[in-house]
């Protein structure tokens, strides 16, 4: 149990030997009592009074004027793990911009056997220094100089046996090519810290460094002059921090949202999303929870829960491969040849300039694969990046072998909804080289131009403009307004029987009244045959005209049939 209790404990034990020691500071006060009843009630002890220290290493508290320090922060742990704790005090160094010190407590255990960490986690990129210009130039400025300077080597050091072997000049050119992007990165950029966000600017990373200067000068001072100076100057500092902290938070929020809006005029749901869930501060997954094997066992080892994932997985996305599957290969490849030829797609080389175009559709923020290589690094510069990268691509396409690292993913795992105990509620998605998928964009454009004009209008999904999401919405709109149309047409024929039912009546009656004859009788049953022959006719044709075509309403049928029911 720790936290501020506002509870002075002091040094005098008595009585209380069991819950405190004889090194706290201060004179008790009610709250300090409360706290001891309480650890006393729980078998807890106070540990900031156990240990022996000076007082500035006890002080916990400090009033603004800088003149009074009390300990009302405390470390509370129980009674069987006493021994386990080494120490207990402040660290006066911590500038977190508040009048509380930070404590410490050091606890050792014993533990029987330590996990081994069988994989180090990728390390990212601090792409946020490419919104510098400085550091965008400086960037662009390595990459081309060391480009440059492997063109002459390659040209230097180019031997017989590399042109005989394509696969083993294909790897090396791909390996020169991700160790000079990963080489500039880490000089120039370096990697990014986890604990620092993005929105806070450069400007207010220095203020915070000047306030933990000004706080070091101020837990150095020894006369009370001195001390009240610093005070002002850390307070200053202070101030400042606060000021910029609330300045790039309101930029932040207004760029998100700036944002938000331009993802919603466009309809692009998922940005939307993703902008809503940052601006809810929403806490991601845990992702280290112990999962279940396919028997029902809790596994809690980190090496036997990688072997049943990789169980998992190879049983969701590997398959047999039996006779009918090498029929269908050798059937679809035969269909691809001969699609080929009558549709013309273009098996030249890539150029530079279609590369290019590839590169600047590349999404930005996606993880990259396990080559370390996000798009931001290539979108940087575009044409440069093209011709850094076209020799690699004109071997791959002349050669038809790729290097390695494009065939290997990295399988990340995501949760659904349900137990995440149970594999089955996880969804794996791979990262894949992004240098590979400038490949694979240049190859999905030349299908998609060649093929899109041999497609029938009517069909949608992975083209432009014709979304099947779209045209569902559409027809789902046009069957409700035709249910919509049903409904009114049912009223409309309740009361065209009802009309019926009333002149039906009404003919009885005065059959009856006046003692009509026979031939007049036909003639009128023959007019009520004729009616309703006109109503089922009406009913034809209200289906046909149910869309409202040709101009024809509502209000000019129901003056149709008016003037067809009540004409003499």
């Amino acid at each position: 149990m720790m936290g501020d209790f506002n509870a002075k404990i002091g040094n005098d034990n008595t009585d209380r030997e069991s819950v405190m020691g004889k090194h706290g500071m201060g004179t008790m006060n009610d709250n300090g009592e409360r706290l001891a009843d309480l650890c006393l009630n729980q078998s807890l002890v106070i540990g900031g009074s156990v240990f022996p220290h000076k007082d500035c290493h006890k002080v916990t508290w400090l009033s603004p004027d800088r003149k009074t320090e009390n300990q009302i922060d405390h470390i509370c742990i129980d009674k069987s793990w006493r021994k386990s704790l080494l120490d207990v005090r402040n660290k006066r160094g911590a500038d977190a911009g508040t009048d509380h010190h930070l404590i410490i407590g050091v606890t050792q255990l014993k533990i029987s056997s330590t996990a081994v960490k069988l994989q180090c986690a990728q390390r990212k990129w601090d792409l946020v220094k490419l919104k510098d210009e400085t550091k965008k130039v400086q960037f662009s400025m390595q990459l081309k100089n060391r480009f440059q300077a492997l063109r002459v080597d390659d040209i230097d050091d180019e031997a017989p046996h590399e042109r005989e072997n394509p696969s083993e000049k294909i790897e090396k050119k791909w390996k020169n090519f991700k160790e000079i992007f990963q080489d500039t990165a880490e000089e120039v950029l370096g990697y990014g810290n986890k604990n620092r966000p993005d929105w806070i600017s450069e400007e207010t990373w220095e203020a915070i460094q000047n306030r933990k200067q000004a706080k070091h000068i101020l837990n150095q001072c020894r006369t009370r002059d001195k001390k009240e100076a610093a005070s002002r100057e850390y307070s200053r500092a202070n101030r400042n921090v606060k000021r910029l902290f609330r300045r790039d938070k309101r930029k932040y929020i207004n760029y998100l949202a700036d944002k938000a809006q331009e993802a919603a005029d466009r309809g692009d749901s998922k940005t939307l999303y993703v902008i809503t869930k940052r601006l809810s501060r929403r806490k991601a997954f845990a992702d280290s929870k112990p999962i279940k094997s396919k028997t029902g066992d809790l596994l809690v080892t980190e090496e036997a829960q990688l072997k049943r994932w990789r169980q998992h997985f190879q049983e969701v996305l590997n398959r047999t491969v039996n006779q009918n599957d090498e029929e269908d290969r050798e059937q679809d490849a035969n269909v691809a040849m001969v699609m080929n030829e009558q549709v013309g797609i273009e098996v030249n080389a890539p150029g530079e300039r279609e590369i290019a175009e590839a590169i600047r559709k590349l999404k930005n923020c996606k993880a990259p694969g396990e080559d370390n290589i996000p798009g931001e690094f290539l979108k940087l510069n575009a044409d440069e990046a093209a011709l850094f990268i076209h020799p690699l691509i004109t071997d791959i396409w002349e050669n038809e072998y790729v290097p390695k690292d494009w065939n290997t993913g990295l399988l990340v795992k995501i949760p659904k909804k349900g137990n995440l105990a149970d594999c089955d509620n996880w969804r794996g998605i791979t990262l894949t080289s992004v240098p590979s998928k400038i490949l694979c964009r240049i190859i999905l454009n030349r299908i998609r131009e060649s093929v899109d004009d041999k497609l029938r209008r009517e069909q949608s999904g992975f083209r432009a403009g014709k979304s099947c999401a779209d045209q569902i919405n559409t027809l789902r709109s046009k069957e409700e307004e035709l249910q919509t149309l049903g409904a009114e047409i049912k009223i409309l024929k309740s009361r065209l029987d009802l009309e019926k039912d009333i002149l039906q009546e009404e003919m009885d009656t005065s059959f009856k009244v006046q003692d009509q004859s026979t031939s007049e009788i036909l003639s009128l049953n023959k007019r009520i045959e004729s009616l309703q022959a006109a109503l089922r006719q009406r009913d034809l044709h209200f289906a046909g005209r149910a869309g409202y075509n040709g101009g024809h309403g509502k209000r000019e049928i129901l003056h149709d049939l008016a003037d067809l029911l009540f004409t003499t």
